[in-house]
């Protein structure tokens, strides 16, 4: 269909037949009346003729289903090249979920139409998207797929009797200014699988990450203590890739394929310990503010990991649980506002989305630090008057760095210490050093 054919078949508000007519064939001197009937003829004859095209789609919808639970479905549907060859994104744009659906056929046919837009960040590249007439067959995963039923039992196989909360080692000296600990522990993968063999960065699943992350927690509380340093509040961000994948199929939210030695429910349930153990040690040093904030490979069950710490310490004065939807999250204290992302889908647009999303607390601040995730080393610039820091992560590379050559960066987490009038004041590493790897002859 070329552009004079949707411009026939386009009603255009106020524009009377006789003025189309003029404006897409220059006559004049036409009755309104006598234009009607023109353009119904014209249509007439571009659907008739669209008809006998096998490209062309009158935008209809067909649905049907089977006794065995499968479900077919076809829409028109408009797509990018990069959608159209996701299958994942395919199900979305059709309206199921890649986590509940199982994709049994999926069938594409293009269309006779496109459309193409400017990036409003970037004048000068443009994006084509294609009309589709998608034709697809799914089935419900069933008791394989992670359902609310299957949560709750996770959850509920928590023993809270075995959690055990650390006891920080005591010191007689304290600083006259009010300081809060922040404790970013990002990008455990809690559930992925590492052969030091092939990767030579130590073996990693899913009791040795568990360790290394309880020893992190433990190191840095028993450091910030003995530099006698008594947090008025602790910030402690979660999410951020904490779990390695989200679906029964061992897969990122996106629906990469991934190595890993455990079931969801046991890395779910491990995660929800070690959280717990977390939060019950730090909570008795100063109230606590978790945020949650979303990674690429744990969107869901990270989420439903904050939901379940919000349910826990809901009655709680001293623990309070952010698990808003919004994947970024930003915390007041004093003149320091750190903001948090993974920093993975904002681009450039990172350096101005601080100002915007928190305009309040930007005018209050004085001291301004963005920390992002998902690269698994440190970097640190300063841009528009925000320190941009990329936390470094305590896991060990898999199969995948490794072949890409992602590999190298000193496994480690910081603590920092954040004084109420003047900014940073301290930082604290917890590193995972070659004598602490650990290898299959440890097991």
């Amino acid at each position: 269909m070329d552009n004079l054919d949707r411009e026939i078949l386009e009603t255009k508000t106020g524009e009377t037949p006789a003025e189309k007519i003029k404006r897409l064939f220059g006559k004049e001197g036409i009755t309104n009346n006598y234009a009607k009937h023109m353009l119904t003829g014209i249509r007439l004859y571009i659907n008739e003729r669209n008809k006998s095209n096998p490209n062309y789609y009158r935008n209809q919808e067909s649905f049907g289903f089977k006794a065995d639970g499968t479900r077919e479905y076809t829409r028109d549907v408009i797509l990018s090249d990069s959608e159209a060859a996701d299958p994942a994104t395919v199900m979305r744009k059709m309206g199921f979920d890649p986590l509940m659906w199982e994709l049994i056929d999926c069938k594409l046919t293009k269309g006779n139409w496109d459309t193409t837009i400017k990036d409003k960040n970037n004048e000068a590249y443009t994006k084509t998207n294609y009309s589709y007439r998608v034709s697809i067959k799914v089935r419900p995963l069933g008791g394989s797929q992670i359902t609310t039923d299957a949560l709750l039992k996770a959850i509920q196989s928590v023993d809270m009797n075995n959690i055990t909360q650390h006891i920080a080692k005591d010191s007689n000296y304290s600083y006259p200014d009010p300081y809060m600990l922040e404790l970013p522990i990002l990008d455990v993968h809690l559930g992925k699988l590492s052969w030091n063999e092939e990767t030579h960065g130590g073996d990693y699943d899913l009791k040795i990450a568990g360790d290394d992350f309880s020893f992190t927690i433990n190191d840095l509380i028993d450091k910030v203590t003995l530099a006698n340093y008594q947090p008025e509040e602790i910030v402690f961000p979660i999410g951020q890739d904490f779990f390695h994948f989200d679906n029964p199929f061992v897969q990122t939210t996106g629906g990469t394929q991934l190595d890993s030695d455990t079931r969801w429910q046991k890395m779910y349930r491990k995660g929800i310990e070690l959280l717990i153990e977390a939060t019950e040690s730090l909570r008795k040093i100063a109230p606590l503010y978790i945020y949650w904030v979303p990674g690429n490979h744990d969107m869901v069950l990270s989420y439903a990991a904050a939901i379940t710490l919000q349910s826990v310490y809901a009655q709680s004065e001293n623990v309070i649980v952010d698990a808003s939807p919004t994947p970024r999250k930003y915390h007041l204290f004093g003149k320091c506002l750190i903001g948090y992302a993974h920093g993975r889908e904002e681009g450039k647009r990172i350096e101005t989305i601080m100002q915007l999303e928190t305009p309040e607390a930007w005018a209050a601040s004085e001291f301004r630090e963005m920390h992002l995730g998902d690269l698994h080393h440190e970097e640190t610039r300063e841009e528009g008057g925000i320190t941009f820091r990329r936390i470094s992560s305590i896991t060990a590379p898999d199969a995948w760095h490794t072949e890409k050559a992602y590999s190298g960066a000193v496994r480690r987490a910081p603590a920092f210490i954040w004084s109420k009038n003047r900014g940073l004041e301290a930082m604290f590493y917890s590193t995972i050093t070659k004598e602490d790897f650990h290898y299959e002859d440890d097991k």
